[in-house]
């Protein structure tokens, strides 16, 4: 690095924020091309659809009028709970009675199904998270495949994206089959101990930029923000 020395001080001759913009620009270039010559394919393969937000990709069955495959969110773990009968302790408590209610119809995908789904999901945690498991780079790909949906609708079937509840830097994600007509209050009582043991110490409720009241009724692909007195808890 070249640094030349005015009178005023010391002046970095390398424009560092020009480099970072670069390496962003061509991240975002690269997980482009690879979800058009990989997810989005996976996605029609197998009739999905992607919603991308936060740090994740969430992947489910296209669902339209009469048509419910499997409501929840397709996870690598599936599989594992296909063959074993065990479910891992972050899913368990929202994931597991929607798989048990449409196992005959998981047991139909084939290996290469939950192959290529946990390699996705594998450069999906490579993108969008770094070695802390905090979030640093959202949406850089699309949401695909939602055409067929309408997701202002949701009777018979229609699809509605998942809500996530966060507090600190855990979250938690509920399909709607968990947060449909409940209030942020009646979701926090219910899962708040999934995230953190001292939800009786709520101060407030925050949806994107503002404060709502506990009566607020979430809706779909909403994330709600929990403030609680203290972050420490025993």
């Amino acid at each position: 690095m070249i640094l030349m020395i005015p009178k005023s001080g010391i002046t970095l001759m390398t424009n560092f924020e020009k480099l970072f913009d670069q390496a962003l620009n061509n991240l975002t270039a690269l997980a482009n091309e690879y979800a058009s010559d990989v997810v989005y394919l996976f996605c029609d393969k197998y009739g999905l659809r992607l919603d991308s937000f936060d740090e994740n990709w969430c992947f489910y069955f296209v669902r339209s009028k009469g048509n419910a495959k499997y409501p929840g969110e397709l996870v690598p773990a599936i599989e594992e709970y296909l063959k074993t009968g065990e479910f891992p302790e972050e899913y368990d408590y929202y994931c597991k009675e929607e798989v048990e209610s449409h196992l005959e119809f998981l047991k139909t995908l084939p290996d290469e199904f939950w192959k290529q789904l946990e390699e996705i999901k594998a450069v999906e945690n490579r993108l969008c998270k770094h070695e802390n498991n905090i979030s640093i780079f959202n949406n850089y790909i699309d949401s695909y495949g939602d055409n067929d949906v309408d997701e202002d609708e949701d009777e018979d079937g229609f699809y509605m994206a998942p809500v996530t509840l966060i507090v600190g830097v855990e979250q938690l994600k509920l399909s709607d089959l968990f947060y449909k007509g409940k209030t942020v209050k009646e979701l926090f009582i219910e899962f708040g101990s999934h995230l953190n043991k001292d939800k009786d110490h709520i101060i407030t409720f925050v949806i994107g930029d503002f404060i709502v009241p506990d009566d607020t009724q979430v809706r779909s692909g909403e994330t709600v923000r929990c403030i609680i007195e203290s972050p420490c808890l025993e």
